[in-house]
This record gives structure tokens, sequence and C-alpha cells, in this order.
């Protein structure tokens, strides 16, 4: 079941907007699916969307399919334990983690940090 976040509408004044940015997003992993193109995709707490992560069948942004792999191992057990997972993304135009661009449009993370 996901839950909905209301985002502290003032903060939205506060905060300079540069044009790329990094975002640190971590929380739950709902769930993890495999495309039949190689797409590993995941619908977290933080977004309450699906993103693609990386892909296993060929490199996408950077990220190599055996990263891909090591990946998709870390992102499998925080779904199966119910553990946190930390992605973060370096240079990005949106860093909010919670409007992060979804499916295909979604950006080529740095690093997967696996819970503690």
């Amino acid at each position: 079941m996901l839950r909905k976040f209301t985002p502290l509408l003032g903060l939205a004044f506060l905060t300079p907007n540069p044009a790329h940015a990094d975002a640190y997003c971590s929380g739950l992993v709902y769930e993890a699916l495999t495309y039949a193109n190689g797409d590993i995709m995941i619908l977290t707490a933080w977004r309450g969307d699906w993103t693609v992560v990386c892909n296993i069948n060929a490199a996408r942004g950077g990220v190599s399919t055996s990263t891909c792999f090591g990946w998709f191992s870390q992102i499998q057990t925080a779904v199966s334990q119910k553990h946190n997972l930390g992605i973060y993304y370096g240079g990005i135009a949106q860093a909010e983690c919670a409007t992060l661009p979804t499916y295909s449009t979604s950006s080529a993370p740095i690093y997967v940090r696996s819970p503690q």
C-alpha cells in the first residue's frame, strides 16, 4: 500500500533552484521489476511511481551491466527484507526525490546504497 506524502509548500520559495543539483533519496522500495528489454524498475516510498535504475542488457546513463546486476541484488534484498535503500543522483535537473522523472525518462544514479 502506498502512502501519500504532503510536501512543505513554504520551502519551495526558500530553496534556490540550480540548473543541476544532486539528490540523495532513501526509504523503502515497495517493488522491483525487470522489463523484457532489461530495464530494472523500482517503486519507492520517496517517489511513489516507477523509476528505471539501470539496464541489465546494455549500459544506461554510464551504468554498466555488471554494476546493474550488483544494484539489482541490493534492491531485491531491500524489498524482501523491507529495509531502506539509498540512491544518489548527481548533476540532475530535478533534485527533489518526490518529483524525479519516471519510467524511461528516469535519471541514472551515481550509486545505490544497501541498508545498514
